[in-house]
């Protein structure tokens, strides 16, 4: 069998166990030490989130959980008809992040933006209701998000892409993340309302791809 686990400092490593199957998996920790990853409950795979060292199964449908951010939202993929879907899973809630089939969440930060990856490239997702937003690539097909900052920080999504050119090899990418203030009646600069939240501000995507010029993408704020 084979286990997840957690290694501490001060603690070594600790054996989270499973679900009740033999075999589980850790991906992604927060500063709370709670846990994200998957554990075999048969007929497959669950996405699991561990809170003090006891694993919660997160949905009833098999899937995966690739990361976790310091409120404890989870995000990865739930099989659904048969193709993973990326998903959110927040307050005991799965929350379909809209990108399609074949789709997986692969990062959350702490203001519950995420980034992943369909069959037709890379997403960003913030909010229910702009839903998941394309990134640009380099021309190929292929590309992957591996890290988004949180945006009051480092603001940006890193990842890799592939050039048009045919055997192109991947590139390392940097999407940048401007955070920008509302006006006072809660609409944008360019004069498009926004609904209001508790942290009135708009996240302007601007993907950076070499020299390549590209048009703003607006993001809710959260």
């Amino acid at each position: 069998s084979e286990h997840a686990f957690m290694w501490t400092l001060a603690g070594g490593m600790r054996d989270l166990g499973t679900l009740g199957g033999e075999l589980s998996s850790a991906h992604a920790i927060n500063a709370r030490d709670e846990v994200a990853g998957m554990s075999w409950a048969a007929p497959g795979y669950k996405p699991t989130k561990w809170v003090g060292g006891v694993a919660q199964q997160l949905d009833t449908l098999d899937g995966f959980a690739y990361d976790i951010n310091n409120s404890g939202h989870v995000v990865g993929s739930r099989v659904v008809d048969g193709r993973y879907h990326a998903t959110l899973w927040q307050d005991g809630v799965a929350i379909d992040l809209g990108a399609g089939p074949g789709s997986e969440a692969h990062r959350i930060n702490d203001l519950d933006v995420i980034v992943g990856t369909t069959p037709a490239g890379v997403f960003v997702w913030s909010n229910p209701e702009e839903g998941a937003v394309m990134l640009p690539s380099l021309g190929g097909e292929n590309r992957v998000a591996s890290l988004v900052d949180d945006c009051m920080a480092g603001n940006f999504i890193a990842g890799w892409s592939h050039a048009a050119e045919e055997g192109a090899p991947a590139r390392a990418v940097r999407w940048e993340v401007q955070v920008t203030p509302l006006t006072d009646d809660g609409t944008r600069p360019d004069g498009l309302s926004v609904a209001r939240d508790e942290s009135p501000l708009a996240k302007r995507l601007r993907p950076v791809l070499g020299s390549s010029a590209v048009a703003p993408i607006w993001l809710q704020g959260g």
